[in-house]
């Protein structure tokens, strides 16, 4: 047997032992199984205790047990009140076997055919696989059996999340739509398919398969996760978000953060710098949509310098680059500094041109002196 379908093989052929069957009778390896005939429900008494009637049990047409013999290649014990028989600890190598009861009284023949359908007991288990989907995308859930012989009776499926029914049943060959939810249906399946997955879409989804009294499930644990969208690279001394040409002052550091926001699991960031990867100081918040942040430092630069910053956030599956591209500047005069010096020049300027007025005036004064007629009285 498959082992992928072996669970959903249990679904649809659980145990039938003890029960009443018609055309088709399913059991599990190791079990007792007891076929019942209805070929002498018209018979006023029990099958063998009428000397007249001759009643026999048959497997692919050959006789294996009868009122009075039991053949000692077939292990079988018959019930000669009721005419049932029961095979004790059936054996898988009796899969597909025909059988059939048969009374004979005078010239008339009543019989009833039973075919026995035996499947391994060993992979009897309840399952749980994980599935993974993108929000906004679709997914395919699927429930079905295979092999299913020819006129086996009708196969119910049940589709819940957690306790929360969501398609009753589904056994012809049809499809289903109910809002979001399609179900692709018929004897042998019920696959669900999830359209533009949301977040409330997670959750534990159940297909129950049920046939006569048998009921066995596939548990699917469904994750919704969402890959990142936006990203900045986000000056971390300023808070001011960087795109294109990023200036950085010479004989410092500078530093940067990028953020991935609202993600499913948290992002994973990287940062690479002039051509190099490395990796920053990382930060993660939040609980069902995480924020992921990482902090990474630019070392000094020299003036006139250029270098390329590119972060990666990865999730989900996706992933998303953003980049900047920085230049390094010449120092910059302080501008009190500047300030300072203008005052000075300034006073220079003033000191020099009153010094200049003061030597004009001495010159001037000399010269009006040497110039001055002689007096005799004097």
């Amino acid at each position: 047997m498959n082992p992928l379908y072996a669970m959903i093989y249990i679904c649809v052929f659980g145990t039938a032992c003890h029960l009443s069957c018609g055309t088709i009778l399913t059991a599990v390896e190791g079990e007792d199984v007891q076929l019942k005939c209805k070929a002498f429900e018209l018979a006023a008494t029990p099958p063998c205790s009428d000397a007249d009637v001759e009643f026999e049990w048959l497997a692919n047409e050959s006789t294996i047990v009868k009122c009075t013999q039991t053949f000692s290649y077939y292990t079988a014990v018959l019930n000669e009140t009721s005419g049932a028989l029961t095979i004790p600890h059936v054996s898988g190598s009796l899969n597909g076997t025909k059988f059939h009861c048969q009374l004979l009284k005078g010239a008339g023949t009543n019989n009833y055919k039973i075919e026995l359908i035996v499947f391994n007991g060993t992979d009897i288990t309840e399952t749980t696989s994980v599935l993974s989907g993108i929000l906004g995308g679709g997914i395919a859930l699927e429930c079905y059996v295979e092999n299913v012989p020819s006129g086996f009776p009708n196969i119910t499926f049940k589709w819940l999340l957690g306790n929360k029914p969501l398609l009753d049943a589904c056994t012809i060959k049809d499809s289903t739509n109910a809002g979001r939810y399609n179900y692709h249906h018929d004897n042998h399946g019920c696959n669900l398919t999830i359209n533009s997955l949301e977040l409330t879409d997670e959750g534990r989804y159940r297909c129950e398969v049920q046939y006569s009294a048998t009921t066995v499930w596939k548990n699917t644990s469904l994750t919704v996760n969402v890959p990142p969208r936006d990203v900045y690279i986000i000056n971390a001394t300023t808070g001011e978000i960087c795109s294109g040409y990023v200036n950085v002052g010479p004989g410092i550091d500078q530093s940067f953060t990028c953020l991935a926001t609202d993600t499913k699991p948290p992002a994973e960031i990287t940062w690479t710098f002039a051509g190099k990867n490395t990796s920053g100081e990382t930060r993660v918040v939040g609980t069902r949509l995480h924020n992921t942040s990482s902090t990474f430092t630019v070392p000094s630069f020299q003036p006139g310098q250029r270098r390329n910053l590119t972060c990666t956030a990865t999730g989900a599956g996706e992933k998303v680059v953003t980049n900047i591209r920085l230049l390094g500047q010449h120092q910059e005069t302080d501008p009190s500094m500047q300030s300072q010096m203008s005052l000075i020049f300034v006073a220079v300027g003033i000191a020099a041109a009153l010094l200049l007025v003061l030597v004009a005036a001495i010159v001037f004064w000399k010269r009006q002196k040497n110039n001055v007629p002689y007096d005799g009285n004097q």
